[in-house]
C-alpha cells in the first residue's frame, strides 16, 4: 500500500487529517518528510502545519531514522575551547539549528560530556569521534559524510 492509497480513503477535510496520519504511521512505522509532503499536498496544507499536527501527539513518531547524527560536546571544558563556535559552523553547514527535528537526513545535538575533556571540543558523526575540532575543520569533516553541498 502507498501513502497515496491511504490518503484517498479520506475526504479532504480537516477532521480527517489525524486519522490519515495515524493510518500512514501504522503502515510505515513513522511519518517521515515524504509522508508529510504528500499529506500536505493532499489536504492542501503547508508541510509545517502537517508536521505540527503530527508532532503534537506522542503516539505519532515524526522522528524516523536519521541518515546522520552529529553530536558536539558542549560541556564546560569544551565550551571554553569554542565548542559554541563549532556548533554554529555545523548549523551553517546544514542550514538548520541544533535539535531541529524536521530534517530527516541529519540530527545535530548537544552532549554534556564525552569524557575526553583534554581532547575537546569533541564532535561525533555517526559514532566516529573527532578530537580538538575547530570551527575551521567542520566543513572538511562533514563533507566526507554528506552530499549536501
Amino acid at each position: 500500500m502507498t501513502i497515496q492509497n491511504i490518503l484517498t480513503k479520506y475526504q479532504v477535510r480537516q477532521e480527517n487529517l489525524l486519522r490519515a496520519i495515524k493510518e500512514i504511521q501504522k503502515e510505515f512505522g513513522s511519518i517521515d518528510k515524504t509522508a508529510i509532503d504528500e499529506i500536505a499536498r493532499y489536504f492542501k496544507m503547508k508541510p509545517a502545519a502537517v508536521f505540527s499536527a503530527a508532532s503534537f501527539y506522542d503516539q505519532i513518531s515524526t522522528k524516523g531514522k536519521f541518515n546522520m547524527v552529529v553530536k558536539i560536546c558542549d560541556g564546560a571544558n569544551c565550551n571554553t575551547k569554542k565548542s559554541t563556535r563549532v556548533i554554529e559552523e555545523i548549523e551553517r553547514f546544514f542550514g538548520q539549528k541544533i535539535d531541529d527535528s524536521f530534517n530527516f537526513k541529519v540530527k545535530i545535538q548537544r552532549e554534556s560530556c564525552f569524557g575526553f575533556c583534554a581532547q575537546g571540543p569533541i564532535m561525533v558523526v555517526n559514532d566516529v569521534m573527532y578530537e580538538k575540532v575547530t570551527p575551521e575543520r567542520v566543513d572538511d569533516i562533514l563533507r566526507g559524510y554528506t552530499d549536501f553541498q
